[in-house]
């Protein structure tokens, strides 16, 4: 209510302020024809507009003075215009002459003042509308991977809600170390925590791919600290993503596409991974014939049998794409846009052979009749779908929409922007296997079954604020909400309430909303620039429970599991010897659904925030500057007992800009910064199924692994702690060269990080005292704690890193004359993160077991799992350290006699090399092929991959073709461990690259 009162104040005091006046205007070639998207900018403001479909733009609330209006288009030079702004409207029209290099897009981004990402004390990316239309990706993330070296996101699988939403890095830093804007606005977090294995572990983020593509006109990223401009989070940098605005026209796309990976033929007597059946040196003998090998057609379809001389394609994954932007004139003098996109993306699988081998065929169960051999394995029970589980992209549908609306009224300009997204996912879990007597009951699912997540996200933004004027002050008053609402379901089973079939579960989930209301001003003193502000959050985070049927246990009692043999006839029939019965599990299978006592802990998961600061630059002379800024923050939050929490932080920044001579730039930067735990973090609670290592036999099996808030009682028992803010320290320094046509930047950088927030290892429990003694421990502060678990995990501040790296870009044109323009772009990113220390709890100090396992030795064994070696890669390697991105764009030629513009987009991407998660043993030495380090963690080689598009601009319609990953590179395939289900996940699930293959595509354009 206090935000809402000062908001409503804030607009009043301000409702009759001084003269304000606007510019407007066109944008176009040299030749007169419109150029959409153009960035106009007020010089030495924070004012500014993209052109519309026609190549107007409008700005509105510009104080009275005189000003230089500056037009930037990617290819044409910049233009630039002195106006004189006054009561009333002044026009300024700029026609821009091509060029073979990229204009100067101008950012406010890390600097409350207007200049060119060239002119920035920081380094500064800008990718304009034309460099997004050019990536031919469909998802936003995908798109800023395309065009940044330093951001990385990893294709996950089998990862629960990480599949739906996946986490992104920024310079080799989590997502909660990247804070996002939209039009220079706090963006809210998803609500979900990546919690499995993938890099960023253990954080939350802003879900990129909840902002639609079709509402963006540009990306600004800036590789810096910036805690003290923008507060928590902006660790590793900022994304600030600006939107479309324009007043008439549009446009309407078309997208379609689907990959197309072909599987080479596989030598007969040999499987996938190039290994002689019945090699005894391997864990692989599942062998049913030498005569005959076995691929997936599509999921859910038949087998198809391939012999030695055939290659197979798969054909999959295909997407679907329509996306609509309309502007319309509102009020006088103002503009609304509205971008509308549906997405529907297909699955993709690349999952291997699931060698298991559950019923033995009898004597009579092969036929002399090879036809018949064949007919009979494609549709028994022995056979057991071996593809049927999934390892690739989820099968998903996205719709949303995102509005612009800009309105000046006397001498204010209002503002207001926001949408609504929502997106359904299908992605599946690991095989429940018939021999599994707790989880499958033979008699509704003979063969097991594979579990599905299918999620619902919505995701729902709303800005409002008004510009103007008070005396030398320019003001900016705003408020921001933003909302993110994770929905599981399940299609599944609980075993304990008894035979059934798959049904959908209503499992519960998270919502996480936030409300920032800002008050931002700024001024110029002479030689100086002056910032200051005031802000206002508040956050929430809340679990609501599922369906009872989704976690309780239905008491149904035992279920058959184990035989020690099983015999199946030609008919299907399955002879079982040797039977057993155990005690159903309870819950649903996969992911158990969330308890209302999960719920009833977050009643008071709340937040407040009030933040100040200061921000300053000055000019000395001409060709240097010094900036600095100042930023307090105080944090209130909620204990779970409704008591209150409370923290602050004071960080501050200093940047030096120097141009030494002509086209020559050193610049450099120092500052501090921090996270606040995200209330996901602090809050989170709930039981998945994980498959991971068993402690004694190293053998891959199912545990029930809880996720625990740290107050809850085995946490403490562990000697868990309150989460604190994680602190942060960040230097840069670099040179940028603008010269004869080439550009080039090089800039360093060092992140030290301490008390970072991380996830610990999976505490896995055991029923067997004598053989697993430390795991006998653990199982019982479980019980203890009164939760249906075999293993637990939770947060803590737990390691300091550091983390340092170079950047490199570089771009250069050329001038074809009637031939054209060539453009050539270069990025470069090397980050390597290193692990400083580790932190411990300090109150764990005895066994809960001591006539099971001693103190000394249960303390030990607790130490090394709560931040593994597995944990320590995730964080450390299992992500690209170097990543080069290749450009060349060829443009502004015309077919002779037609006269039709065509244009041909190629980039290659080279990712460096990453490790994996796990060690694969200390002998693995039977895989000649693939490497691995001193911790026997496999080691992936860099790949390239290639993409290639041609357009053709057909006046109001243009068309493109393109291919991504024209070679149809994958990334070396896993060892075949327990670790990778015995060769049934073929390939890596943190790929940067995926597992895809190529994928080919077309696009249609259509403005009006």
């Amino acid at each position: 209510m206090m935000k809402k009162i000062i908001f409503m104040l804030a607009l009043g005091i301000f409702s009759g302020l001084m003269a304000q006046g606007s510019i407007y205007g066109t944008v176009t070639d040299q030749d007169g024809n419109s150029l959409t998207g153009a960035n106009v900018a007020v010089e030495g403001t924070s004012l500014g507009a993209a052109t519309d479909g026609n190549g107007a733009y409008s700005i509105s609330g510009v104080p009275a003075g005189s000003y230089t209006v500056t037009a930037s288009y990617i290819g044409y030079e910049s233009s630039s215009q002195s106006v004189s702004v006054g009561a009333g409207a002044v026009q300024a029209d700029l026609s821009l002459t091509m060029s073979a290099l990229a204009g100067r897009a101008v950012s406010v981004i890390g600097s409350r003042f207007a200049h060119s990402a060239e002119d920035q004390a920081v380094p500064v990316d800008v990718f304009t509308a034309q460099e997004i239309r050019r990536a031919g990706f469909t998802e936003t993330a995908q798109i800023l991977q395309s065009l940044a070296p330093s951001f990385n996101m990893p294709r996950t699988s089998i990862a629960d809600g990480s599949d739906t939403v996946r986490p992104m890095t920024l310079r080799g830093l989590g997502s909660g170390q990247v804070l996002v804007l939209v039009n220079g606005k706090r963006r809210h977090t998803t609500a979900l925590v990546h919690v499995n294995n993938s890099p960023s572990r253990g954080d939350t983020g802003v879900d990129l791919n909840a902002i639609p593509a079709a509402a963006i006109e540009r990306i600004e990223v800036l590789r810096d600290g910036a805690a003290a401009q923008y507060g928590s989070d902006a660790i590793a940098g900022v994304i600030n993503i600006v939107l479309k605005s324009g007043n008439s026209g549009g446009s309407f796309n078309v997208y379609t596409g689907h990959n197309e990976h072909v599987i080479e033929a596989i030598p007969v007597g040999y499987d996938m991974y190039g290994i002689k059946y019945g090699d005894e040196t391997v864990p692989y003998t599942w062998n049913p014939t030498t005569e005959v090998n076995y691929m997936r057609m599509m999921d859910g379809n038949p087998m198809a049998i391939v012999t030695s001389s055939e290659d197979y394609t798969i054909n999959d994954g295909a997407v679907t794409q329509y996306q609509l932007t309309r502007g319309f004139s509102i009020g006088n003098g103002g503009s609304l846009l509205i971008a509308a996109e549906y997405r529907d993306r297909g699955l993709s699988n690349r999952v291997g052979f699931e060698g298991e081998q559950y019923f033995e065929p009898n004597s009579d169960y092969w036929s002399d009749d090879e036809a018949e051999s064949q007919r009979l394995q494609a549709g028994s029970n022995w056979f057991v779908d071996p593809f049927r589980m999934r390892w690739g992209d989820q099968a998903q549908s996205n719709m949303g929409f995102m509005f612009n609306a800009d309105l000046p009224a006397g001498d204010k300009r209002y503002y207001a922007f926001g949408g609504y997204t929502s997106r359904n996912g299908d992605t599946g879990c690991f095989t429940r296997q018939p021999d599994q007597g707790n989880k499958v009951w033979l008699s509704s699912n003979p063969t097991g079954f594979v579990p599905h997540i299918q999620p619902a996200v919505a995701d729902y933004s709303a800005s409002m604020g008004v510009e103007g004027v008070f005396g030398s002050w320019s003001y900016d008053i705003s408020n921001t909400y933003g909302m993110n609402d994770y929905h599981f379901y399940m299609m599944s089973t609980n075993a304990s309430y008894g035979p059934e079939q798959l049904r959908s579960y209503d499992i519960g989930g998270f919502k996480f909303d936030q409300n920032s209301t800002n008050v931002d001003a700024t001024t110029k003193m002479g030689n100086i620039n002056v910032a200051a502000g005031l802000e206002l959050r508040s956050e929430s985070f809340r679990i609501y429970a599922g369906e009872t049927a989704s976690f309780a246990n239905g008491q149904a009692g035992t279920s058959i599991v184990g035989w020690d043999s099983a015999e199946e006839d030609s008919l299907g029939n399955v002879t079982y010897t040797g039977l057993n019965s155990s005690t159903a599990g309870s819950g649903c299978q996969c992911f158990s659904g969330f308890k209302p006592s999960n719920e009833l802990a977050t009643k008071n998961a709340n937040r407040s925030v009030m933040a100040f600061y200061g921000d300053a630059e000055m000019d000395i002379g001409i060709n240097h500057r010094l900036g600095g800024a100042v930023r307090m923050e105080m944090y209130d939050d909620t204990q779970l007992d409704g008591s209150s929490n409370s923290y602050s932080n004071l960080s501050f920044k200093g940047t030096v800009r120097s141009e030494p001579m002509s086209g020559v730039v050193v610049r450099g930067a120092f500052s501090t910064g921090f996270r606040a735990p995200a209330l996901a973090q602090a809050y989170q609670a709930k039981i998945a199924t994980n498959f991971l290592p068993d402690p004694i036999t190293g053998e891959t099996v199912a545990f029930e692994v809880g996720t625990f808030p740290v107050s809850h009682g085995f946490p403490v028992a562990l000697g868990a702690e309150a989460l604190t803010p994680e602190t942060s320290t960040n230097i840069s320094a670099g040179t940028s060269v603008d010269m004869s046509g080439i550009r080039v930047s090089v800039d360093y950088y060092l992140i030290n990080i301490k008390d970072r927030i991380v996830l610990t290892g999976n505490f896995t429990g055991s029923s067997d005292a004598e053989g697993n003694p430390f795991g006998y421990a653990v199982q019982s502060l479980l019980d203890a704690a009164g939760e249906n678990a075999s293993g637990g995990r939770f947060f803590m501040n737990g390691v300091d890193t550091k983390t340092s790296g170079i950047d490199l870009t570089a771009a250069y044109g050329m001038d074809l004359g009637s031939l054209g323009a060539i453009d050539l772009s270069l990025g470069y990113n090397s980050t390597e993160t290193t692990i400083e220390d580790i932190h411990l709890p300090t109150g764990l100090s005895s066994s809960p077991e001591p006539s099971v396992i001693s103190d000394d030795e249960f303390v030990k064994q607790a130490k090394n799992t709560m931040f593994d070696q597995r944990e320590q890669r995730t964080m450390t390697s299992s992500q690209p350290k170097t990543n080069m991105l290749l450009g060349i764009s060829w443009s502004g030629y015309s077919l002779p006699v037609l006269g039709i513009p065509i244009g041909v987009n190629f980039k290659m991407h080279t990712f460096g090399e990453y490790h994996s998660r796990y060690a694969v043993g200390e002998d693995p030495g039977y895989f000649t092929a693939a490497s691995y380090d001193d911790g026997f963690a496999q080691v992936y080689p860099a790949v390239t991959t290639m993409d290639l598009e041609f357009t053709a601009d057909l006046g109001a319609m243009s068309i493109a073709f393109g291919t991504k990953n024209m070679g149809d590179v994958l990334p070396e395939k896993n060892l075949l461990t327990s670790r990778n289900n015995d060769g049934a996940f073929v390939y890596p699930s943190t790929s940067p690259n995926g597992m895809n293959g190529k994928f080919v595509y077309t696009k249609l354009s259509f403005n009006f």
